[in-house]
């Protein structure tokens, strides 16, 4: 093709030649329905140019558009979703698909959510049993002593009290526990006995009243 318009005729050795009039023209070539893609060439007068098929580019073929996963669609659906059992139905669906870890942490911060919102032991624990180490993990087993402690602040039985110590080994609240079984168990101990005394050192030998205890204990002596 010269400007668009078909020129040229195959010789026996599958040449093809074209007479092109002097000045510059546009030059194609066509095989099999396909136009290359069109150079600018300047042709002298009265002299020949000769061209490969290597100097014409072939245009590409664009490549069909590709439609999205069932799991890419499904996602971009749930991705802002608020509804825990469509999540869980999703992760069952694809659990190890290219959007379980995105869908996992979506689901922990509805779960959080969900927990807080009630604000009992039963909501945080329902929390820690989906996601025992949980990005909200430790911050769930604060809320549940928290809340155990307020059970039992109050209570005037030192076996409750001990108890609660026993299930949180550490944590302010269980500082706050063995602070109200230290001051129970001094309101108990008859000041006037040694014995009661020496109990009372025994089992708070660093206790907010060891060091009265033991002046009194000299004071007995």
């Amino acid at each position: 093709m010269v400007d668009r318009k078909p020129a040229g005729r195959v010789g026996r050795r599958g040449m093809l030649s074209v007479n092109v009039p002097p000045g510059s023209h546009q030059v194609q070539l066509q095989a099999r329905d396909r136009l290359t893609e069109p150079i600018q060439k300047d042709f002298p007068g009265g002299g020949s140019v000769e061209l490969s098929s290597s100097d014409f580019a072939t245009p590409k073929t664009p490549e069909p558009a590709q439609n999205p996963s069932s799991e890419q669609a499904e996602w971009a659906r749930l991705k802002d979703s608020q509804n825990i059992q469509a999540l869980d139905e999703f992760l069952r669906r694809y659990p190890k698909g290219a959007y379980s870890g995105p869908a996992q942490g979506r689901l922990e911060d509805l779960y959080w959510a969900k927990a807080g919102s009630a604000g009992s032991a039963v909501g945080y624990s329902q929390y820690l049993e989906r996601f025992p180490t949980g990005k909200y993990a430790q911050q769930a087993q604060n809320e549940i002593a928290t809340l155990d402690w307020h059970t039992v602040e109050n209570s005037t039985d030192s076996a409750v009290l001990q108890n609660f110590l026993k299930k949180y080994p550490s944590g302010s609240d269980h500082d706050k526990a063995a602070a109200k079984l230290d001051d129970l168990i001094w309101q108990h101990t008859v000041q006037g006995d040694a014995a009661s005394l020496k109990s009372y050192i025994n089992n708070f030998p660093n206790g907010r009243h060891s060091t009265e205890a033991h002046k009194k204990i000299d004071d007995l002596n």
